[in-house]
């Protein structure tokens, strides 16, 4: 992809909109609170192409930018994601993936279904480098297995409004063990929660808890409690007992 200085310089001003009526608006909906969004602009050429055309350009509302398959331009980019993005979609809605990223070599995310702020970024130097997505591409593009998976705890994550995200990455390979990138998946929020409300229990009032070790939850099976994704803390003597490696059953009111 090549542009002129002044090409990319009025794609980055409708991105500039994008961000401060667009995202930043719903950020603060969702949040309430403001968000810096000059320092989330990429600044590269293919950051600065793909947001234009497939975030900003892109007439789907947020939330469904992944109907788009072709930009409209003339680009050989756009004809290979008219080509693959209708089966990553499908593949993504399945499983029940938040989102699905392609991250090339340089740590570029050249993909994404879902497409949000994150897409067309730069993980090991761009605005979301330090974030769940940005570790857990950077373990994989450093692994040389095919096997090797990396995952990251849930922690908010600023391109999804601030919404607790879990990101599971690995190498990606070709038929003559070239690495070309990796694969990384998005976990919403209740993802987990779901597989664990198909595990056996004892009784209607029995529920089940994931927690990190800093006490704050990371799922649960009942959604109904009130409680919420790492901002609930439970501290019990039944959690600090499991926290130390006891397994015990124990009735708490």
């Amino acid at each position: 992809l090549e542009f002129s200085a002044d090409e990319l310089s009025e794609m980055r001003q409708v991105l500039v909109k994008y961000y401060d009526t667009a995202f930043g608006a719903e950020y603060k909906q969702q949040t309430t609170q403001k968000v810096n969004t000059e320092s989330l602009i990429p600044k590269d050429a293919f950051g600065i192409f793909s947001q234009y055309n497939y975030l900003a350009k892109n007439p789907n509302k947020l939330g469904e930018k992944d109907k788009l398959d072709h930009a409209g331009d003339m680009s050989i980019y756009s004809q290979i994601h008219e080509q693959y993005h209708p089966a990553f979609n499908k593949f993504t809605h399945q499983h029940g993936y938040y989102d699905l990223f392609l991250v090339n070599l340089e740590g570029q995310v050249i993909y994404s279904v879902f497409k949000e702020i994150d897409y067309g970024t730069n993980l090991k130097t761009g605005p979301h480098a330090n974030s769940g997505i940005g570790q857990a591409a950077q373990a994989a593009l450093t692994a040389n297995t095919a096997d090797s998976i990396s995952l990251t705890d849930y922690s908010h994550y600023v391109p999804s409004y601030n919404a607790p995200a879990m990101f599971i990455a690995s190498p990606v390979f070709d038929h003559f063990n070239n690495k070309l990138g990796a694969m990384v998946v998005q976990i919403p929020v209740g993802k987990i929660g779901q597989m664990m409300s198909s595990l056996p229990t004892s009784g209607e009032t029995e529920a089940s808890y994931l927690l990190g070790s800093d006490l704050k939850l990371r799922a649960h099976n009942s959604p109904e409690d009130g409680l919420e994704i790492i901002r609930s803390r439970i501290d019990s003597a039944a959690t600090q007992a499991a926290l130390s490696g006891k397994t015990d059953v124990q009735l708490t009111h």
